[in-house]
């Protein structure tokens, strides 16, 4: 996960889910060689 995307979810007063991501990267590890994490992914909803 970049710096940039954390920084920018601080910018906006996102809250990153670590849970979810962690739940997200064991399901896509499963059918991508490189899981690829964007906003909306890492973001808290």
């Amino acid at each position: 996960m970049s710096q940039s995307l954390i920084l920018a979810m601080m910018d906006e007063g996102q809250i990153f889910d670590t849970e979810r991501m962690r739940e997200w990267l064991v399901v896509q590890r499963g059918q991508v060689p490189v899981p690829d994490i964007d906003h909306d992914h890492a973001i808290l909803r």
